[in-house]
């Protein structure tokens, strides 16, 4: 489009949901737009070489940025996004406080029909025999990728209110070389993302959303020189609460 100034790209719910990213993070469908990068794959990206913290996420209108540390602050199920779309360059006067690019991620609402979506994720070590380790492999421990998810949305009133109710749990166990064996960190998270939508006339409408998306992990920051008896574990619990109210007063306005 000329008459736009600002380079983005936009993804689709139906691109998304067929994509076979690992984990199926709305996160990792950034790095897909030019540009974006995530080379630690922390769920952080840099654009054209910015740092990670200089990047801001949107969702329904709210920032989903930790004010602390800059980078992302929860993590929304992919199932209910109806649209993500990536702004690398020229954004307008609606996106601030961020230097490197935003990203720009609408939700699904529901509607009159109702709908039911699951979704499950399994990942074992016994396709991995022993990595690529030199060990044998009754020395190499066992971990599995375990991820449910499901949604439902539909009418609670006909044309007047409408709800999305979006679950999704997480049980990932990764394997981390530490020279003389191998250690496994555990990530246990849940996402909630639910919405009610109200029309309460022509052109009022008022949305309630909830998203949490509390996790924890389980021997943080184990490495070489950081041997498994000092295990450490890691705590995060962010929910964000929004009431949006939608009201156009004019065709221009």
């Amino acid at each position: 489009d000329l008459e736009k100034s600002n380079q983005s790209t936009t993804f689709g719910d139906e691109f998304i949901q067929d994509l076979p990213v690992q984990g199926r993070f709305y996160t990792n469908v950034l790095t897909l737009a030019p540009g974006v990068q995530d080379s630690d794959m922390d769920g952080n990206p840099n654009v054209h070489g910015a740092r990670e913290r200089d990047f801001a996420t949107i969702v329904g209108g709210v920032s989903n940025v930790d004010p602390l540390t800059g980078l992302q602050l929860s993590n929304v199920n992919i199932d209910s996004i109806e649209e993500i779309e990536v702004i690398t360059a020229g954004a307008g006067v609606e996106y601030g406080r961020a230097q490197g690019g935003f990203a720009n991620v609408i939700e699904k609402q529901g509607s009159n029909q109702f709908e039911g979506l699951f979704n499950f994720i399994f990942r074992s070590s016994a396709l991995d025999g022993n990595g690529a380790t030199s060990l044998s492999g009754d020395r190499v421990p066992e971990f599995e990728w375990v991820q449910p998810a499901l949604q439902i949305s539909g009418p609670i009133l006909r044309d007047k209110l409408w709800y999305r109710l979006s679950y999704e749990y997480l049980k990932r166990e990764d394997p981390v070389n530490v020279s003389t064996a191998i250690a496994v960190t555990t990530r246990t998270q849940t996402t909630s993302s639910n919405m009610i939508t109200w029309q309460a006339s022509r052109r009022n409408k008022l949305t309630f959303s909830y998203l949490n998306d509390p996790w924890e992990i389980e021997n943080s920051g184990v490495s070489s020189t950081r041997p498994t008896e000092t295990p450490a574990t890691t705590e995060q619990q962010a929910p964000t609460y929004r009431i949006a109210r939608t009201a156009p007063s004019s065709p221009t306005l």
